[in-house]
């Protein structure tokens, strides 16, 4: 397998029985990380088309892409997430050392990109949740694991929300009422392949497992 192979990556969709397969992006670049507008008309997803990694968006079709970002090597983004309403992107992007992502969001047309985040530490993965109030990250910003907070969708009122001593927090999902979040996490220790699932309550800290060291269970959704 050539280099260039490894690093190509293409955006399709299909239907849920598995037909209708269509493919979106040419695979001459990395595209990945593709997300629905919340009324299925539009893509964001992230590529390295033009020479570094920027978001851009598509209808469901794949044409019209239009790209939202501009930043200059070595920033990268990603992670883009639509608001409820379809009007912003939550959105990962490193600020100075490349390694280190802060929480943006923007208008969903690209503009007005705004930093939510600050602290030294990294901050990955946001996710709205469901009346769009709120926004889920991880962050090291506590410590060098990676924790859950929750942070108002302007940035303000950021407290932690993963109350166990876990190694790292992985993929996580506000429930449908959004009083809850169910997430994957490792256990305390030495770094570890095995991963449980856990919900917590969002405003009471209320934390329960749904799984105990059965195995590598992770990114659990709703």
């Amino acid at each position: 397998m050539s280099e260039d192979s490894i690093y190509r990556g293409l955006v399709a969709t299909v239907r849920p029985d598995g037909t209708g397969k269509r493919l979106l992006t040419k695979a001459r670049f990395l595209n990945y990380l593709p997300a629905w507008s919340p009324d299925g008309t539009k893509i964001a997803y992230v590529s390295n088309r033009d020479g570094n990694y920027e978001i851009f968006v598509m209808d469901r079709d794949g044409s019209n892409k239009v790209r939202l970002t501009e930043t200059d090597d070595p920033t990268s983004n990603s992670s883009p997430v639509w608001s409820p309403d379809g009007t912003k992107i939550a959105f990962s992007r490193s600020v100075g050392d490349p390694a280190a992502h802060q929480i943006f969001v923007m208008n969903a047309d690209g503009t007005e990109p705004t930093q939510l985040t600050f602290e030294v530490e990294k901050s990955y993965g946001p996710s709205w949740s469901p009346d769009g109030s709120k926004i889920a990250f991880t962050s090291t910003r506590e410590a060098a694991r990676y924790h859950l907070f929750v942070m108002d969708a302007d940035g303000a009122n950021v407290r932690r929300v993963s109350v166990l001593d876990a190694d790292h927090v992985y993929g996580y999902a506000w429930s449908p009422s959004g009083d809850c979040i169910v997430y994957s996490a490792s256990a305390a220790g030495p770094p570890r392949l095995d991963l449980d699932v856990y919900a917590v309550e969002v405003d009471s800290l209320t934390t329960r497992p749904f799984t105990r060291q059965e195995g590598h269970e992770a990114s659990p959704d709703w």
